[in-house]
Order: structure tokens, then sequence, then C-alpha cells
């Protein structure tokens, strides 16, 4: 066993989280912002 790759396809518009801004590190994750204000 080896490394693999795992491609999944999207549609553009869906929201999938969490997402790392073009350029960004980890760091900067964002979240789901409905799942923020759901566990308030």
């Amino acid at each position: 066993d080896g490394p693999f790759l795992i491609e999944f396809v999207i549609e553009p518009a869906t929201n999938l989280y969490p997402m790392v801004p073009p350029g960004g590190s980890l760091g900067e994750t964002l979240e789901d912002p409905l799942t923020q204000i759901a566990s308030q």
C-alpha cells in the first residue's frame, strides 16, 4: 500500500467547508457560518 489520490468533483456554487482561501494557510481556514450559529 502507498499514497493514492482521490478526486472529488463538486458544483462550483457549492459551499464546501472547511475552506482555505486561495494562497492562504491552514490557519486561515474558513468554517461553515451556519454550523457556528447553530452551536451558539
